[in-house]
């Protein structure tokens, strides 16, 4: 890219050389050309950006680095606050874990000797405990499919 060098502005609303003739490089009244305003503009952009980049650079009134160690500071914050949360999650996974275990040893089923409705044959069968009733189905030898209402334990 390159770079062209713009005159630099001696008096506000006047360029080098300027007057109020139409004697403006650009052949216009100086007042009233666009090309010399944005110069004029450009100038003091340009002044603006170099008092804010002498500004940043003091170390007693740096913004940057006053907010950068805002930044760090909340950053840090968040990370405290994530590793308290990560240990409470590890806890809870901790404790579901032993209640899991836990679950595993109580007996989840029993069985009950019953009599199929079609073969007549006596049948060992599981009764599982579901929640939020048990469940009663058996699958008999002889194919037939057990359920809760016809259900007949035998009588000892």
């Amino acid at each position: 890219m390159h770079h062209i060098e713009l005159p630099a502005v001696v008096e506000a609303g006047k360029g080098e050389g300027m007057s109020d003739a139409r004697d403006c490089k650009h052949g216009q009244h100086a007042r009233a050309c666009e090309i010399c305003r944005l110069e004029r503009e450009l100038v003091a952009v340009k002044a603006t950006a170099e008092d804010y980049r002498i500004q940043a650079c003091r170390p007693d009134e740096c913004n940057v680095k006053k907010r950068l160690d805002a930044m760090t500071t909340r950053a840090e914050k968040a990370e405290e606050k994530l590793k308290v949360a990560d240990a409470m999650l590890l806890e809870i996974w901790v404790a579901y874990n032993r209640i899991g275990d836990a679950l595993k040893m109580v007996k989840r089923e029993h069985t009950e000797r019953i009599i199929c409705p079609s073969c007549h044959k006596e049948q060992v069968a599981t009764v599982e405990h579901t929640w939020p009733f048990y469940s009663y189905v058996h699958f008999c030898e002889c194919g037939y499919t057990i359920m809760e209402s016809e259900w007949e334990k035998v009588k000892e």
